[in-house]
């Protein structure tokens, strides 16, 4: 069956008909016309949630650097 939505990195990220055309047209949920608040919502959940992730593990230059 068809996904309507699937979660990556913590993030529930919906199969939104904007987030399709979006990208189709290649473009971002940011740059694409009409807006759609929720996909918009949703992707900045997930940068959110990787910049967090991010800040708490350490880097492989930064580890490889111990090894």
């Amino acid at each position: 069956g068809k996904l309507s939505a699937t979660s990556l990195a913590g993030t529930v990220i919906g199969e939104h008909p904007s987030l399709l055309k979006a990208y189709s047209e290649g473009l971002s949920i940011f740059e694409y016309k009409p807006a759609e608040p929720r996909a918009i919502a949703e992707m900045h959940d997930l940068y959110r949630a990787q910049k967090m992730r991010r800040s708490v593990l350490p880097s492989l230059a930064r580890l490889q650097r111990y090894a």
